[in-house]
């Protein structure tokens, strides 16, 4: 809730009825008085300049993600679909028969989610066991289910409105830890102990194989670092995130 709250304020940033306004007498001040300095003999000041290079950096930023968006289109569209009893008994299962779920293989891609309203999965060209199969597959239709991509795209669009506070950089990759989070617990909630350990060694193999790194418009199995990978282990076998001895 507070994260949905964040991402709200900083793409809307209005003040609310119930907001109030703290003032700083001593640092704003002199502030305001910098950002009113001339520049290129008064063609502009220093606040005009810096809004300039703020919406420059916008468009960049945006152009490149647009650029990735299509790259990512050529993909799907090229990926050949999979199909097996096994993929339509997972469906079954997670009841999203009859919804507009591709299921694609892809050489050189991490096992990962794409599309806000026809979502695709890709598959890595790998040797999958069927439990491997199932772990994967369950995992990010998960992300669809919980409509974790709405969350992914939102903090996209702050990278690019805000692409200079480093904070952004920080939100953007809790938003994909807590969601890979989620759909761990979910998935492993109803497991036995030697069924959480195969869910693990699962994503140990796969960032092995498959490498690991971060993509705009993905919600992947193996996206996180390898910091973040234990960690999310850690709460799948019952640590919290934190090391603890037995």
């Amino acid at each position: 809730v507070c994260m949905v709250l964040g991402i709200v304020r900083m793409l809307v940033p209005v003040e609310f009825f119930f907001s109030r306004t703290v003032g700083v007498p001593v640092i704003l001040p002199y502030m305001h008085t910098l950002l009113k300095i001339p520049l290129f003999g008064g063609y502009m000041n220093l606040k005009e300049l810096l809004v300039l290079v703020w919406v420059a950096g916008s468009l960049v930023k945006g152009w490149k993600i647009l650029h990735k968006y299509r790259n990512l289109k050529k993909i799907l569209t090229a990926a050949p679909v999979v199909q097996s009893r096994e993929i339509t008994q997972i469906l079954s299962e997670m009841h999203l028969n009859g919804q507009n779920i591709r299921i694609v293989k892809q050489e050189g891609i991490f096992p990962c989610i794409a599309g806000l309203r026809q979502p695709v999965v890709l598959l890595p060209d790998m040797d999958l066991s069927r439990e491997e199969m199932s772990y994967i597959l369950k995992h990010e239709l998960l992300h669809y289910t919980h409509h974790h991509l709405w969350f992914k795209m939102a903090g996209e669009l702050m990278g690019i409105l805000y692409w200079w506070n480093p904070i952004i950089v920080i939100l953007q990759r809790q938003i994909t830890f807590i969601t890979e989070i989620k759909d761990d617990m979910v998935l492993t909630s109803s497991m036995e102990e030697l069924q959480k350990v195969k869910y693990s060694q699962c994503l140990v193999r796969v960032a092995k194989e498959t490498g690991n790194g971060k993509a705009e418009f993905f919600l992947g199995l193996a996206e996180n670092g390898a910091g973040m990978l234990k960690k999310r282990m850690l709460f799948i076998l019952g640590g919290n995130g934190k090391n603890k001895r037995n």
